[in-house]
């Protein structure tokens, strides 16, 4: 994770007439993404690393809420420095469900719409 220091003066007058100088610092934090399709038997999976992939780190794997996708979810919670020490550490793993990614068709390809149709119990006395 690469932090930015940018340093700022602002300059203001109180009540009393003094004149202040005010050091404030702003960071900007970049966050490193990589966003891949996995093939799997059952179709494809979309991935987003998030951080550096090393084999070294231990990995967290997230899953998103119901209605959102891993980026609605997750990427402002990672994005407060104090979540940049689990970023520095850690390779954070986000995996979307099938057909909630970004961009993604309302129904996958071979989808049936149809209601499965539940047979009468036929249990036997």
């Amino acid at each position: 994770m690469t932090r930015l220091f940018h340093q700022r003066i602002d300059v203001f007058q109180d009540d009393n007439a003094r004149i202040h100088r005010v050091q404030m610092y702003e960071y900007y934090i970049y966050i490193y993404l990589q966003e891949q399709s996995i093939e799997t038997p059952h179709g494809f999976l979309h991935v987003t690393l998030h951080g550096s992939r090393s084999s070294r780190r231990p990995a967290i794997l997230t899953f998103h809420d119901v209605g959102l996708d891993s980026k609605s979810c997750f990427l402002t919670l990672f994005k407060f420095e104090e979540m940049q020490e689990i970023v520095k550490n850690f390779t954070l793993i986000h995996i979307d469900a099938p057909g909630q990614e970004e961009g993604a068709a309302a129904y996958p390809a071979k989808y049936d719409r149809k209601l499965p149709v539940c047979s009468p119990n036929t249990t036997k006395t």
